[in-house]
Parts: C-alpha cells; structure tokens; sequence
C-alpha cells in the first residue's frame, strides 16, 4: 500500500466518524412510546424496501417477529409503534427481527458468497474485563462498517423491566451493548461458523442482547436465559455483573458458557469451548491476536492493582479519576481504557468493516459506564450512571 493510499485510507476513516449519526437520548414509557420516541430519532431510511425482498424473506421475518412475541411482546409492540409512526409496512419493519439470515445483507438485498465470507472476515469486536475491589472493570470496542452510519447512546426506562444505557446501531428495538441499573453488562461478538442444518426462525443478537438488558439481573441468569433463546445467528455475548463475567457462546444448533480464568475474561471473534469449536468455520483475522493482548494486557493490570501500583501513565485522559470512589478503580479503568486505543494488534480498527465505531469501559457494581463517541484512540470518554428506578 502506498503513502497516497494510506492517507486516503485515513481520511477517509475520519470523515465517515464526523459525519456519522452520533447522538445520545432518553426514551421511557410503554412499548407504544418507546417506538414512537425512537421513531423520532431513527426514520428506518436505509432499510430495505419492500419490493426488495423475496416472498421468503418476508414470511421468514414474519415467523421471526411471531418468535419473538413469544419471548418478549414489548420487543415487537415497540417495533410496531415505530413502524406506525413513520408509517413503515410491517413486510419492511419485520426484516429488522431477521437480518440474521445468511442469504441476505445487513439492508436485505442478496449478496453474493464471497462477499458475505469477506464481510464476516473483516468483523472484528473486543471486549475484556478484571476483577477488582469493585468488581468487574469492562473494556468494549464496537467495530463494523463505515456504511454504518447511526451510532446512537440511547437511555432506555421502559414501562416493564430494567432500564438500561446502551449502543443502538439502527437495527430497530435492538442494543449492541450497554448496562442496565441492575448492573448487568452485555456486548456481543460475531462468530463466522458453519451454517445449521436448517435455518429457523429465532432472534437476531441485538434484540437478545436488549431482552436480557431489560429483563436480567445477573450474568448467570442473562447467560441461562441466552441459552433458552432460538438463535438466528452466531454469536459470543459478554456478560458481566457486580460480581463476576461470564461469555455465552452461541450458535443456532448449540449454546455453551466459558468462565473468567484467574480473575480474566476476554472475547473477540471466534468460539473457544471445546463444544464449540468444531462448528467455525474459520477465525477471523487477529481474532486471537486480539484475545491474546487483551488478556496479557489486563493480567499486568491486576498484578500492578495488586502490587498497589496505581500509575496515571496509562491514559492521560484519566476516565473516572473525579466520579470513581476508589483510586484503584479509577486506575483499572484508565488501564482498560489504554488497552481499547491499541494500535499493534489492532485493538482499535480504522479499515473498514474493521472500523471502531465506539468503545466503552464500565464498573457494573457502580452502575457506571462511559462511552467514546468513535475510536477511543482520538475521543475521550464520556461518563454517565444508570439509576435504579
């Protein structure tokens, strides 16, 4: 590649982050106000039309929307107040529950086999927490296409269930990460495996990460509920509580869990229990790479807490330093925080499809969370708390 190249590369990669849809917002009430409110935030204009889709595509999100009824009403009611107030047809706003499926793109239309295996190739995501004094401190990079472009922080306090701060990526009712005022942590992490045998309907993953967000107080039980769900699509899904961590894996033929080994819990790209291995089809590239740093990474931050070594020198920017109670918390986050703006494996991505869109570093027992609104590696943090309601 050369130095012309590159610097297009990179302007580029900046352009796409100043111009994309970041924003931040509160929404709350019934399902019905939920999707109204959203409605005026997100028009759906990028979604597919509906004589873009074949007649299977339709019947099969439909089934998905029936499965998903069956799980969680709210998810769908609020789908269908959003799709009412832009007066979007249900054959288009029920694609949202289906984009799972393997024949079609994130906007519906076909797409040819090499392309959706070099989209899966380029996925890349991080997550990575330790054990302190306060329980887990969380470190989450998000990474995915420049095409990408809402990228919104959106509050959630809901009628019924918890109420929760998370990433919302323009896939209606969905979440790609957040916390919610239990002090419950999710993200997820895509996972390029074999095919099942036959494609069912079920749930997409940011639609499972927002159910267990709005109904689980705890990781084991999010984990439990995750491996009850009918999956579209294969995924890792982090979870962390005020006391532990925990990654589901998951595949529409077979769930499995993997525990945090000495204090330890990282995920990226590819399945790592031996029940689940056998069903990738490949490991995406730096997926290991990926998991090997952040796990080096966060053990030398646990041998410095441990060591009573609490240096600034990890990030100067200091997350959490004035509204962290705890020196050493606030430490183990600046420490997570520097391992999300890697640059050497990447950790933090600018090519796209491997693009940080935005990261975020979290203390589960003290329900708080902070948010980089695009690579964490030229944009600070910004804090904020979920209250119990």
């Amino acid at each position: 590649m050369n130095r012309q190249t590159i610097c297009d590369s990179e302007r580029e990669n900046l352009e796409q982050e100043k111009t994309a849809d970041y924003r931040q917002y509160v929404i709350a009430g019934s399902p019905e106000r939920l999707g109204q409110a959203l409605a005026s935030h997100h028009p759906g204009i990028e979604r597919p039309r509906r004589e873009e889709l074949t007649p299977e595509q339709i019947t099969f999100s439909h089934a998905c929307a029936r499965e998903a009824r069956l799980v969680h009403p709210p998810l769908v009611e609020e789908l269908e107040a959003w799709a009412d107030a832009l007066s979007v047809p249900l054959d288009e706003a029920y694609f949202y529950l289906s984009v799972g499926m393997t024949e079609t793109s994130r906007q519906g239309r076909s797409r040819a086999p090499s392309t959706m295996v070099a989209a899966q190739e380029n996925r890349q995501c991080s997550t990575v927490g330790l054990m302190t004094r306060q329980g887990p401190v969380v470190g989450r990079n998000f990474d995915l296409f420049y095409r990408v472009r809402v990228r919104h922080r959106i509050t959630t306090k809901p009628e019924t269930g918890f109420a929760h701060v998370g990433m919302y990526d323009g896939l209606v009712s969905g979440r790609t990460d957040g916390l919610n005022e239990q002090g419950l942590f999710v993200s997820l992490h895509t996972v390029r495996s074999k095919p099942p045998e036959r494609r069912k309907p079920g749930l997409f993953c940011v639609h499972i990460a927002r159910i267990v967000l709005e109904t689980c107080s705890t990781a084991e039980e999010a984990a439990a509920r995750i491996a009850l769900l009918p999956h579209l699509a294969s995924y890792n899904y982090f979870l962390a509580d005020p006391d532990g961590m925990l990654v589901v894996e998951a595949h529409p033929e077979r769930v499995r869990m993997r525990a945090a080994d000495r204090d330890i819990l990282a995920c990226t790209n590819h399945y790592m229990h031996p029940d689940t291995v056998a069903l990738m089809r490949a490991v995406p590239p730096k997926s290991r790479a990926r998991q090997g740093f952040l796990t080096e990474g966060a053990r030398r931050l646990l041998d410095e807490l441990d060591a009573g070594d609490i240096s600034t020198s990890h990030d100067p920017k200091r997350p959490g330093e004035k509204s962290l109670p705890e020196a050493s918390t606030a430490s183990a986050v600046s420490g997570v925080a520097s391992l999300m703006r890697d640059h050497t494996v990447p950790v933090c991505g600018h090519a796209d499809g491997m693009a940080t869109l935005w990261s975020s570093v979290a203390v589960p027992r003290l329900r708080w969370v902070a948010f980089s609104r695009g690579a964490p590696c030229r944009n600070s943090y910004i804090e904020t708390r979920i209250t119990q309601t």
